[in-house]
């Protein structure tokens, strides 16, 4: 017998979490061969939630911010990837999110888990940064919002595995 592998359709939002002194904050994680990346908070919308919505929840139970002002979306991003043995079909929304700068809390123990590290990045060194981003706009989409603001048209990326 044949199994066809499922593929979970969901969709999600992140937060490009820019400081007041103008740093945005990742995580490290690593993929499932061990490779490390660097990526925004978030994650999908339940049923019962709009983006918005989801976007404070993911706040609070990632990095601890329990209010927030979610501004424009400065990001549309499509992604087919393997994480934890799982494959997703990924619409997100990146949403930007101003804040003061604060020491991140993970309430949630699998997310706890997952999460390597918390660190707070200049657009400088975004830009050159050897390591994996995800979005791998993401230098271009913040730099472009802290000099002109929220984009016109919103940018899409499209990656795959």
């Amino acid at each position: 017998m044949i199994m066809l592998d499922v593929v979970i359709h969901r969709e999600g939002v992140r937060a490009v979490l820019l400081s007041e002194d103008q740093h945005v904050l990742l995580f490290r994680m690593l993929d499932d061969e061990g490779n490390v990346f660097w990526i925004p908070p978030g994650g999908g919308i339940e049923p019962e939630e709009n983006p918005e919505q989801a976007m404070h929840r993911e706040l609070r139970e990632e990095v601890g911010l329990s209010t927030a002002v979610i501004g424009p979306v400065l990001l549309d991003r499509r992604a087919k990837f393997t994480f934890r043995g799982r494959q997703y079909c990924q619409h997100e929304h990146y949403f930007a999110v101003i804040a003061p700068r604060f020491t991140p809390q993970t309430s949630d123990e699998e997310e706890r888990s997952q999460i390597t590290e918390f660190r707070w990045w200049s657009v400088d060194e975004l830009m050159l940064s050897s390591d994996r981003l995800i979005p791998a706009l993401l230098p271009t989409i913040v730099s472009a919002f802290l000099k002109d603001g929220p984009p016109t048209s919103v940018p899409t990326e499209i990656v795959g595995d």
